[in-house]
């Protein structure tokens, strides 16, 4: 990941575009996410859980939310900070005994829980916004987690730089149907989380917007793989100043 960061900072140095407006919006609200892939702290391919079939990971409805804030400083990007609680629970089954960093799990039933929670930090330039919006810059996935099955125990540190994109298109009677991308492929490792949705604004501040949203990690540390995509549809309040 060393590449990936001396990347994101690159792009942060940059700046050519620019805001013409001071301004604060929140999105939040709850996701609905369907869980899929597999998960394995092993040097063996055969270690690998199924999080869906053997952990029996289901789908569950989290919170997430995105805050905003623009100005009318041209060299300064804009920024942006999200949090998405994605913490993984259940009981399963696995048909033979497999390992968890080094740690024996043996076949039969199987509790164990993920923590895949994340905080988001952006940093983007407005290149059109004349109600028709168009915005890149970069995004940093800040991960913090933890995996026990069983008894055993591995921990998932790191911070992913990625590319981000918005893309806003007006509609009548205060609509808009927006889109949001953050995407890295690097070093055999691919992050992508983007989201599309309609947004409708009262005119008074609050608004509110349903969409769907998918998020994909596949992510190799040593032993530590992760293959798992979360996707599912979501419903989020706006208030705009």
């Amino acid at each position: 990941m060393k590449k990936a960061i001396i990347f994101f900072l690159g792009l942060m140095a940059s700046n050519f575009a620019f805001a013409d407006a001071l301004g604060f919006r929140v999105e939040a609200g709850i996701w609905q996410y369907e869980p899929s892939g597999s998960i394995r702290d092993s040097a063996n391919v055969s270690d690998s859980f199924d999080i869906s079939s053997e952990l029996g990971y289901k789908e569950d409805d989290v919170f997430n939310g995105v805050v905003y804030f623009e100005h009318p400083i041209p060299i300064l990007p804009n920024f942006r900070v999200g949090s998405t609680d994605l913490s993984l629970s259940g009981t399963g089954t696995i048909a033979a005994g497999k390992n968890w960093n080094g740690t024996p799990v043996p076949a039969g039933s199987v509790t164990s829980s993920v923590d895949l929670s994340h905080t988001e930090i952006g940093l983007y330039y407005e290149i059109i916004d004349v109600g028709f919006d168009f915005d890149l810059g970069v995004n940093a996935k800040i991960f913090d987690g933890t995996a026990n099955i069983e008894t055993a125990t591995s921990s998932f540190s790191e911070t992913i730089p990625m590319l981000y994109g918005h893309l806003g298109v007006p509609l009548a009677g205060g609509f808009k149907v927006l889109g949001d991308m953050s995407y890295i492929s690097l070093d055999g490792d691919t992050f992508s989380d983007y989201n599309i949705r309609l947004r409708w604004d009262s005119g008074v501040m609050v608004g509110v917007s349903a969409g769907y949203r998918s998020l994909t990690i596949d992510y190799e540390d040593g032993n530590e793989v992760i293959d798992a995509k979360f996707d599912g549809p979501f419903v989020n309040a706006t208030l705009t100043f």
